[in-house]
Formats: structure tokens, C-alpha cells, sequence
């Protein structure tokens, strides 16, 4: 029966407009960060640009440049223009995102995207007029290389026949009528035991029941653009995305099993007067921790609704300046919602929460003969009266003798306590030598704003055989935001910690980077990537100083492509995650937060098919990570990421 709602989760259509999601920090020199499932960690291909912070297999948190707290990521994932950033207990992941980001590019971009505007992402192609397609993409895997899901993976095997991708996968259909109206229709499932076998006795100590069950994801979502040549544009677009699972989420620091459903419903309007735009959202996120033997239950939401107007415009013929702005007011609530069982249980907000963020935006850009100048401001007023500025310049290919494909950029960013980071609260309570303990983590609304300043300098190369980038940043954090334990406990595991924590301004951070990108392209038989990042760690210890990767890409016959690829990240050290000898009753030794470097070689074949029976544009893809079976882990608590087989096929019909 199990399996019956699998597969029909699977195949319910949801509606999806196609969107372009973007992510920190860099305001105008986007990355291409590649194509991804909404089970974003089972994508089959190299690994992405910008720090990768994770204590499962799934579920990532990214940062552009290895300065962002894992507690209070600085991230804004925007869906179009807009951002969405309700995600219960601050857990800022892409696979959290109420969208199939399947179909859509995922670009590195500012924190407050502040050139966004000026653009209107939130439309899609088609080949031709009164047209329609159906699109797929299905995966499953095993980290121990074993391909036969079926045969070995229940829900209650232990250790390494637990640790197995079943066969998940997105499925959709997307169209036109009259070139008029456009529209998106797509679902998914995603599964996967992904606790890791060292994490196998820690967890079922905590609850037997939840241990035995499989970490899941549902997806949907659901759209339509209507164009008119004399009335406007109007786009509508909604998604739901649902997790239910272990991990360690940020604000709790701990591995629990919770489950989330995340949601938003959007609408834009394009006016017929030329350049005026109205925008409105509607975002959810509901969490709900779970009852087990260390933790209570709690069920919570955080919401937010929007109104923005945008006015955008521009002068010039040869010299072209463009220019945006917009006004934005945020309804913000949380409160607590109760529990299914109707037994009473943890309160995650201390009441029923109302606020309202104001937001004025200006952005303008100025393409000359010899360069482009992007300019933008954002004027905020935040919910605990937190005023602030920020700002960004940047001055996009010249065109000088000695100085071509060289840009500069200089911003100042501010962020604010979200809702949760101000108003949430959970306690945990544990036996300890005989006597029960409490861990609390508490919010806190009235922080100093965060700034952040950066300087960088980028020189950029495209010729017929090879592309060139390279960046050098120098980037200081002012009044971090973040969770400061006042004390780390391990208790009965090696990564069984506990804290008593709250959210308050961290010490400055500061420190100069680089980044390499070198790739060839258009040779025959054999192509090859480098990128390496440096970052001056000292105030960052929990992002590695060195992160390398390389990749040797062979050209088969028939479309197909062979990759072999190398990992490569320093050593790590957590401090937030340190325990003294005298709070360690597990050891009595103490843990000292490090994590140990990574080195992993992997391997990847992708093999297209221009048409297959009724199938158009059949792709197949698999990767071998982690050959040599090292251990590999992201994160102090996280579990142990072994030599996996995973499998891909999408297509169209």
C-alpha cells in the first residue's frame, strides 16, 4: 500500500510556472550553477560553484564565498523576482524550495539581488505556437553501488542496506494556446535512507519507529501566463514542496525528526502603461517536530504577504540607461498550530507574532562604449525598527586597451534577524548521570543589523578553445548574526550534542579570497574544467581554506560523454561545535569541532539520444562518487557520505 501512494504522489499533477531561482552572493557576475532535481543532492554531475554545507547526502545549504553562518545563512533564494525565504527552522536549502528547479537555471547572484528589479524571469519558451510537451526525470541510487533497490532495501534493515535511493522522479507538462497563454504542469517524489550507517545506532536509540522510516519529499506547483497586447501580463504561480526526515536543522543544531511543508502562491502584473509592473506573494512554511525519546513535539508556521509596484525605464540609443524602482510592504505572522494528536506539546513562538518590513528599491544600469555601470540601493525598515542602507556598483566589460573582460565591484549588504531567528524558541530535555537536564535555543528580535562589505576585482576570457575567469574579494562582516552556544554537551553518541544557545551578533569576520575558473571546450576527443577557491579562513574556519576540483571530460561516439572527477576540500573546524572534556559524558575528552578533509574521485557518463521511438531528447546519466570509498563528511554531526551509484533519465514525449 506503501508503495502504491509512492508512485501515485508521484504521478498527481501539480501546475508549475517555470521560474529562475537565484542565490547569494554576487550581485551581477552569475555563475552558471547547473540543472537540478528538487532533490537537488541527486543530481548526477560536478559539484557546484561556492561552498557546500550539509549533514546528509541531501538537503544542502549553500555559500557563495565561505562567509556565511550555517545558523543564519545569508542566503535569498529568489523565485523570479522575488525572494522566498520562509523556511522553518532556518533550514535555507534549494530542495526546500516550492519549485521544480529541475527546469530552471540556478544562478549565484547578490543577497538582496538588487539589479532584479529591472527583469521579468518569470516566463518560459516554447518551440513553436499552440505547442505542448511532456517532460520527465527519473533517478534512484544505492550508496553502497548496489543497483537492485527492490530486492535489499525495507524500511527496517539497519547499516548499509538502509542507505538506498528508491526510484523517485519528476514528471510535467508545459505548453502554449495562440502564443497567449502559457502554461507548466509538473510533481515529483523523492526518497532516500540517508542517515548514513554511522548514524544508524545514534538514531534508533532515539526513536525505533521514525529510524525505520524513509526520508521523503513531495512536489507540486502550478501556473499560468496570460499575455494580451492590450490589457498586460498576468503571470500566477504557486508550488508546495514537503520534507519529512531526519537532519540536523540549523536553529535546532541536533540531529531530529521533523517534517516540513513549505508553499507560495505569486501573481505579477504587467500593466499596458510601459514599464509599470505590480507584484503580490503569499509564502508559507509549516514544521512540526516529532515525537521521540529526545525530543517533544511542536507544530509551527511562518507567513509572509507581500504587495510591491515596480516602475522601470529608460533613455539613450547608442548609450542605453535603464533604470528600476519599487516599493515593497511584508505582512509577517507566526504563531503556533496544534498538533494532530490533540495532546499538547512544545510552543515554538512564545505567542502569535505580526510584523511588517518595508523595502524601497532603486537599481539602474548604464551600457557606454567602453563599459557597463550597474548601480543599486535598498532602503530597509525592519520589524524590530532596524533602519538600514544598502548599496552595490559595479563596472561590467571594459573595453580599454590592457583592461578588456575586467570588471570591479564594490557593495555594502545589510541583513536583519528573520522571524524565526527573533522569536523562536526549543527545549530540548535529557537524562544525564541520573538527573534530566534542559538545552534551550532561543531567538532574539532586537540584534544589531548585519553588514556586509566587499570588494572585488574579476578578469574574464572567452576565446574559441578556452574560458578564463578569475576573482580576487575582499569581504568584512559587521555585527554577524548568528547562534552563539554558551555550552556544548555530547552525550551518549559521538555526534549526539546538545547546546544552550540564543541568536545575538557574532564577532567580525574579514579576510581576502580567489577563485579560479579554467576550462577548454570545442577540442574533439578530450575537454577539462579546473576550479579552485581560496578563502583566508581565519575568522571562517567552518569553510575550507582550499576547495579544488578537476575534471578530465572524454567525447564519445554517439553524443555520449565520459567524466572523470576529482574533489578536493581542506580540513574544517566548527567552533560553534566544541565540547570541553568536563561536558563530554560520552568520551570525557572532548571534541574540538574538526572535520576532516576530502578527497574524493568520481566518476560520470551521460549518453544522449536525439529521439527514441516516441521519445525526443532521451538523456541518461550516471555517476559513481566517491570511488574509493573515503570518508567524507561536510559537517561536524553529519553523516558519512560513502561510494554511491546513482542512475538518471529524463526526456520529453
Amino acid at each position: 500500500m506503501n508503495k502504491f501512494f509512492q508512485i501515485f504522489g508521484a504521478l498527481f499533477l501539480f501546475v508549475f510556472i517555470s521560474t529562475e531561482i537565484n542565490f547569494a552572493q554576487h550581485p551581477f557576475n552569475k555563475q552558471y550553477f547547473g540543472k537540478a532535481s528538487f532533490g537537488s543532492g541527486v543530481q548526477v554531475g560536478t559539484q557546484p560553484f561556492g561552498y557546500v554545507i550539509k549533514a546528509t547526502r541531501f538537503l544542502p545549504v549553500f555559500s557563495y564565498d565561505g562567509f556565511d553562518e550555517w545558523s543564519s545563512p545569508g542566503i535569498d533564494y529568489r523565485i523570479g523576482n522575488e525572494s522566498y525565504n520562509n523556511f522553518p527552522l532556518n533550514y535555507f536549502s534549494p530542495d526546500l524550495i516550492p519549485f521544480d528547479i529541475w527546469q530552471t537555471g540556478v544562478n549565484e547572484t547578490d543577497r538582496q539581488e538588487l539589479n532584479a528589479a529591472a527583469e521579468n524571469r518569470m516566463s518560459f519558451s516554447l518551440p513553436k505556437r499552440d505547442s505542448s510537451e511532456i517532460f520527465f526525470n527519473s533517478f534512484f541510487g544505492s550508496e553502497t553501488g548496489d543497483p537492485a533497490i527492490h530486492v535489499f532495501t525495507n524500511e527496517n534493515r539497519r547499516a548499509v542496506n538502509r542507505n538506498k535511493i528508491p526510484i523517485s522522479g519528476i514528471i510535467g507538462t508545459r505548453g502554449s494556446f495562440s502564443n497567449m497563454v502559457k502554461y507548466n504542469i509538473s510533481a515529483g517524489y523523492f526518497g532516500a535512507y540517508s542517515t548514513g550507517s554511522i548514524n544508524d545506532f545514534m538514531l534508533s536509540s532515539f526513536d525505533y519507529y521514525y529510524f525505520g522510516k524513509l526520508n521523503k519529499q513531495f512536489l507540486g506547483s502550478a501556473g499560468i501566463d496570460i499575455l494580451t497586447s492590450s490589457a498586460g501580463t498576468l503571470k500566477i504561480n504557486a508550488g508546495i514542496v514537503s520534507y519529512y526526515g531526519w537532519d540536523v536543522a540549523p536553529f535546532l543544531a541536533s540531529f531530529t525528526h521533523f517534517e516540513i511543508i513549505n508553499s507560495t502562491l505569486r501573481a505579477e502584473y504587467i500593466t499596458p502603461v510601459n514599464g509599470l509592473s505590480i507584484s503580490g506573494k503569499r509564502d508559507e512554511g509549516i514544521g512540526k517536530i516529532n515525537r521521540t525519546s529526545i525530543t517533544s513535539p511542536a507544530e509551527f508556521y511562518t507567513r509572509t504577504y507581500s504587495v510591491k509596484p515596480v516602475y522601470s525605464f529608460e533613455a539613450g540609443a547608442g548609450e542605453l540607461f535603464t533604470a528600476a524602482v519599487s516599493a515593497e510592504i511584508e505582512f509577517l505572522s507566526a504563531g503556533n498550530l496544534s498538533l494532530d494528536d490533540g495532546v499538547a506539546g512544545h510552543e515554538f513562538f512564545t505567542d502569535q507574532i505580526e510584523k511588517r518590513n518595508y523595502n524601497f528599491n532603486f537599481n539602474s544600469t548604464y551600457k557606454a562604449k567602453i563599459f557597463d555601470l550597474n548601480t543599486g540601493l535598498i532602503y530597509r525598515y525592519h520589524f524590530s525598527e532596524n533602519k538600514s542602507l544598502s548599496g552595490v556598483i559595479t563596472i561590467d566589460n571594459f573595453c580599454l586597451p590592457g583592461v578588456r573582460n575586467f570588471s570591479v565591484s564594490l557593495s555594502s549588504i545589510t541583513k536583519d534577524a528573520n522571524i524565526t531567528e527573533a522569536f523562536g524558541k526549543y527545549t530540548f530535555e535529557r537524562e544525564i548521570a541520573g538527573s534530566i537536564r534542559e538545552f534551550n535555543i532561543y531567538g532574539t528580535e532586537h540584534v544589531n543589523t548585519e553588514r556586509v562589505n566587499r570588494f572585488s576585482a574579476a578578469y574574464n576570457l572567452l576565446t574559441e578553445s578556452s574560458k578564463i575567469n578569475l576573482e580576487i574579494f575582499y569581504k568584512t562582516v559587521e555585527n554577524p548574526i548568528k547562534q552563539v552556544p554558551a555550552e556544548v554537551v555530547r552525550i551518549s553518541h559521538e555526534r549526539d550534542l546538545l547546546r544552550n544557545s540564543v541568536y545575538k551578533n557574532g564577532f567580525r569576520k574579514s579576510g581576502i579570497g580567489a577563485s579560479l575558473f579554467f576550462a577548454t571546450q570545442n577540442f574533439d576527443f578530450v575537454n577539462g574544467v579546473l576550479n579552485y577557491n581560496y578563502l583566508q579562513n581565519d575568522d571562517a574556519l567552518y569553510s575550507p581554506k582550499n576547495k579544488f576540483e578537476a575534471s578530465v571530460i572524454l567525447s564519445l561516439p554517439f553524443e555520449a560523454k565520459l567524466t572523470f572527477n576529482w574533489l578536493y576540500n581542506s580540513a574544517t573546524v566548527w567552533q560553534d561545535f566544541s565540547v570541553r572534556p568536563e561536558n563530554d559524558f560520552y568520551k570525557g575528552t572532548g571534541f574540538d569541532g574538526e572535520v576532516d578533509e576530502i578527497s574524493s574521485f568520481n566518476l560520470y557518463f551521460e549518453y544522449d539520444f536525439t529521439s527514441f521511438y516516441f521519445l525526443e531528447n532521451l538523456n541518461v546519466k550516471m555517476s559513481f562518487t566517491n570511488i574509493f570509498n573515503r570518508a567524507m563528511r561536510f559537517h561536524p554531526l553529519g553523516n558519512r557520505m560513502d561510494r554511491a551509484f546513482l542512475f538518471s533519465l529524463s526526456g520529453k514525449l
